[in-house]
């Protein structure tokens, strides 16, 4: 005699207590769940603004100290730039 249940109603059941389970367990402690994850949310908040700021002031300052970019390089530069661009020489192995 064969005393195991069939499969397909021990997979109601366990689903049936599975769905249970989930809705006390998040009527519970989904208000918990919510106030310990704000925090990482509010601290990706305030470093996420921290970081655009001193972006902000860090451009501003370098912009105080060097100026205006040039409207052409200069002419050594110029000469440099091309040399490292397509003009370069090719190596070999």
């Amino acid at each position: 005699m064969n005393k195991a249940a069939p499969t397909s109603m021990v997979r109601t059941i366990t689903g049936s207590i599975q769905r249970r389970f989930l809705r006390k367990f998040l009527a519970r402690q989904g208000g918990f769940m919510l106030g310990r994850a704000l925090p990482f949310g509010a601290g990706a908040v305030i470093g996420g603004t921290g970081n655009h700021l001193m972006g902000k002031a860090v451009i501003k300052t370098t912009r105080e100290a060097f100026g205006p970019l040039p409207q052409t390089i200069p002419g050594e530069l110029a000469g440099a730039l091309a040399l490292s661009g397509r003009d370069a020489p090719q190596k070999r192995d």
